[in-house]
C-alpha cells in the first residue's frame, strides 16, 4: 500500500459500496500500522475510526472526552468527503488497476 492508491473496506458487505484513496502513512517497525484514507465514497459503514493519530484527541495519555468524539464522528461522517486514520488491516483492500483501459 502506497499514498495514491485505492482502496475499499472489504468487511461487513461494504466491499462493493465503498472507495476510498490513501493520502498518508504511519509505519511502527517498518509495517504499515496506520492508514489516513479519504473516503470518495461511503456505504452503510466504515472501518473504525482511529482517534489516536487525530490531532484533536489524544487517548494515550489521558481519557477522552466522549462527548467530543461523539461530536466528531458526526461532523466527520456529515461531509461529502470524510478523512479518517484507521489501523491497517486485511478489512482495507488495496484496488489493483488493470494497464489496460477496457472500451465503455
Amino acid at each position: 500500500m502506497k499514498i495514491g492508491d485505492l482502496v475499499r473496506f472489504n468487511a461487513a458487505g461494504q466491499k462493493r459500496k465503498t472507495l476510498g484513496v490513501v493520502i498518508d502513512l504511519k509505519k511502527s517497525d517498518g509495517k504499515i500500522s496506520h492508514v489516513h484514507v479519504c473516503w470518495t465514497m461511503t456505504g452503510e459503514k466504515l472501518p473504525k475510526i482511529d482517534w489516536r493519530h487525530d490531532g484533536d484527541i489524544h487517548w494515550h495519555y489521558e481519557q477522552p472526552d466522549w462527548t467530543q468524539i461523539a461530536e466528531k464522528m458526526r461532523s466527520i461522517r456529515s461531509t461529502p468527503t470524510p478523512k479518517m486514520w484507521h489501523s491497517n488491516g486485511p478489512w482495507l483492500e488495496v484496488i489493483k488497476t488493470d494497464k489496460k483501459c477496457p472500451r465503455q
